[in-house]
């Protein structure tokens, strides 16, 4: 598959089962944090998914196609700098994974490991 290709399947799935979250970068005092909305995938942690250290409950994983992340939000950080708003209520990032949704090399999307939110 051809990252092209591979881009086309995640935008029809997006569109097919996607939701609005909202990217937010708390980080720039004194000004107020700057918000980008952005449509997801979000995959829901449940207690079947306890073996999965990834995935436990309270826990998600949301896949956010690389391209739609502005560059305002350059570099991506971890684990509480930045917040991912669903559904009205902020998650904390725990960990972006960016290595294993490439195709040929190129980044697809980035995969968000969030705690929190509803």
């Amino acid at each position: 598959m051809s990252p092209e290709a591979a881009k086309a399947m995640y935008r029809r799935l997006l569109a097919a089962s996607g939701e609005t979250v909202t990217l937010r970068r708390l980080n720039t005092y004194p000004a107020a944090p700057i918000d980008a909305d952005v449509l997801a995938r979000v995959i829901e942690g449940t207690t079947a998914d306890a073996d999965d250290d990834a995935l436990q409950q309270g826990k998600r994983k949301i896949v956010v196609m690389a391209e739609d992340v502005p560059e305002t939000f350059w570099p991506l950080r971890e684990r509480g700098l930045d917040r991912i708003v669903l559904r009205g209520a902020p998650c904390t990032i725990d960990f972006i994974d960016d290595s294993t949704r490439r195709v040929g090399g190129e980044l697809i999307a980035y995969e968000f490991h969030v705690i929190g939110g509803r």
